[in-house]
């Protein structure tokens, strides 16, 4: 007589560890953030914004890393022919001194041009509710949109979705404008996000920005990605 054997089930943790194997593989492991939800104290009722982050090798330059993500904004509401920013600024958590990040221009339905990128960095936190919300664009644009990738659809009553997905080096060689991420390390940052909307008189008719919160950026090295893959293949083998 055959006993069937009873199902052993791999901990948690290692069937996590299974299902990213391939994301650890290109260092891709996507991270989710809501950095703006309707209960934000600071944001015109409604409006949400998203922002995933990964890091991976360079397809066109050896030895790089890259930065790659997307920004998404939905609207409820939006009138139309509003000239529309958004984007974030992150920060080192513990000095929080100085501000590197990405702004994304628009106008709402204009089928002509759709995004314009902008590298902008600040002293000091960026305020959109501030009288006069500055900062320095940075002469050399490194962060760098995926036209075909980005997407903004509106219907009729406003409900609006602008999504733009962006890339940027770990390290752009401008330290004076730009924080360089480290590769082999992944760092804790402050990071906000923010949008407003301006009619053709100038006057806003949407806006908000979110409290600082903590991402991670930064990845592992090919070695270590491969070290622990290798370590969740063992902890799978002897989890039997």
């Amino acid at each position: 007589m055959i006993r069937q054997l009873p199902k052993l089930t791999a901990p948690s943790f290692v069937r996590d560890l299974q299902s990213n194997t391939a994301a650890l593989s290109e260092g891709a492991e996507v991270k989710h953030y809501d950095i703006i939800t309707e209960s934000t104290t600071l944001n015109s009722e409604g409006n949400t914004m998203q922002l995933e982050l990964f890091q991976r090798d360079s397809e066109q330059f050896e030895g790089e890393r890259e930065l790659h993500g997307r920004l998404v904004l939905n609207t409820t509401r939006l009138p139309e022919s509003q000239e529309l920013t958004f984007g974030f600024a992150f920060a080192e958590s513990e000095k929080k001194d100085f501000f590197d990040g990405l702004q994304v221009v628009t106008r709402v339905n204009n089928p002509w041009k759709q995004y314009t990128a902008r590298d902008i960095t600040s002293g000091p936190r960026p305020d959109i509710f501030g009288a006069a919300f500055t900062f320095k664009a940075d002469k050399n644009a490194d962060w760098l949109l995926r036209e075909a990738e980005s997407t903004s659809t509106c219907d009729s009553a406003g409900k609006c979705e602008f999504s733009v997905v962006f890339v940027r080096n770990f390290s752009t060689g401008d330290s004076a404008d730009d924080i360089s991420l480290l590769r082999g390390e992944e760092r804790q940052y402050a990071l906000t996000g923010f949008y407003k909307a301006l009619g053709k008189d100038e006057r806003i008719t949407h806006i908000g920005q979110s409290q600082d919160m903590n991402v991670l950026m930064g990845a592992f090295d090919s070695v270590a990605a491969s070290s622990f893959i290798t370590i969740a293949a063992l902890l799978t083998l002897t989890s039997f």
